[in-house]
């Protein structure tokens, strides 16, 4: 079988079958480490990037390479990914290629669909990892995370919690929002709120939450980001968990 058809001559089985195995390797390799996280210069991620290219020039045009996991940094401004992402990817290039090399014509659609169903359980598992404390948050992100493509959806979904939640503490009309709404109700001198009698320390909590509504909440607010690092999307959930929690440490500030 030539490239570019259903099938692979015995030259190319014989190299995907050591890549395969290579990936399989790889993949066992990242589930006894104990880094959380990977940079672009790590030489996992290296070996990864490269079995997955040689495996994609094998391939050539062959319809099966759409089996194949996707590029780790689909988005240039991410520039790390999770262990358990990178673990999934190199057995998921593993298991394509070997369901290649025992293909048989007319089961492309098939290995697609159980390509979907490995992706959405994996998805699954990592979501069950992430541990939610607050219970409005929890259920309005949890079925997003593990929905495809919904990762904006659940960024820009967990930082209005916040925003309503610090409305609400601070006793603030609906009208006053994102920014704002943080200046009004945790501002250094005039905020609703007090975590700390300290300046600095108050300075600091406003422009943590400030910072939140600004750079995370905004982006996925007014535009469709299809491509959000999923990895990124649960790290964010998993901060405005910690300062929906910090919100019951808050006190109003007493009148002059």
């Amino acid at each position: 079988m030539g490239r570019g058809t259903d099938s692979v001559d015995e030259e190319i089985r014989a190299q995907l079958a050591i890549v395969a195995a290579q990936a399989r390797e790889l993949s066992n390799t990242l589930g006894t480490s104990s880094v959380s996280e990977f940079d672009s210069e790590s030489h996992l991620v290296w070996a990864y990037t490269q079995l997955r290219g040689q495996a994609l020039t094998l391939l050539a045009d062959s319809p099966v390479a759409k089996l194949l996991p996707s590029d780790l940094y689909p988005n240039p401004t991410y520039r790390t990914v999770a262990r358990l992402d990178m673990v999934a990817m190199a057995g998921q290039l593993a298991t394509a290629l070997d369901t290649l090399l025992l293909y048989e014509p007319g089961r492309l659609d098939q290995l697609e669909r159980e390509k979907e169903t490995l992706q959405a359980k994996l998805g699954e598992a990592e979501t069950r990892a992430v541990t939610i404390l607050d219970d409005e948050l929890r259920d309005r992100c949890v079925d997003l995370l593990l929905r495809p493509g919904k990762a904006d959806t659940v960024v820009r979904d967990a930082c209005v919690v916040l925003e309503d939640r610090l409305r609400k503490v601070a006793g603030l009309p609906k009208g006053v929002l994102g920014v704002d709404l943080v200046d009004q109700a945790l501002g250094q001198k005039t905020g609703v709120l007090v975590f700390s009698e300290m300046p600095a320390e108050q300075q600091g909590v406003h422009q943590l939450y400030r910072g939140v509504i600004g750079f995370f909440k905004n982006p996925p607010s007014h535009r469709l980001i299809e491509d959000y690092n999923l990895t990124r999307a649960r790290q964010i959930v998993g901060l405005v968990d910690l300062l929906l929690s910090l919100l019951r440490e808050a006190k109003k500030r007493k009148s002059p």
